[in-house]
């Protein structure tokens, strides 16, 4: 599933390979990266306690 994300996105391997970086000049990048956002910010609302799991679930569910 990662390599696919390789051509669709710009999504490689980074240096230390535990981690992933995104090509900014791929076609794709800024979806993305929109997404990242996004996944971030309901994560941290999920830690933080400002929705539940399930919310978290039909968030991602729906996305």
């Amino acid at each position: 599933m990662l390599l696919q994300l390789e051509d669709a996105y710009g999504v490689m391997p980074a240096e230390d390979d535990m981690s992933l970086n995104i090509d900014p000049k791929a076609p794709s990048s800024p979806k993305i990266g929109s997404v990242l956002k996004a996944w971030t910010k309901k994560l941290q609302e999920l830690t933080q306690g400002d929705i539940t799991a399930e919310e978290y679930e039909e968030w991602k569910a729906s996305f």
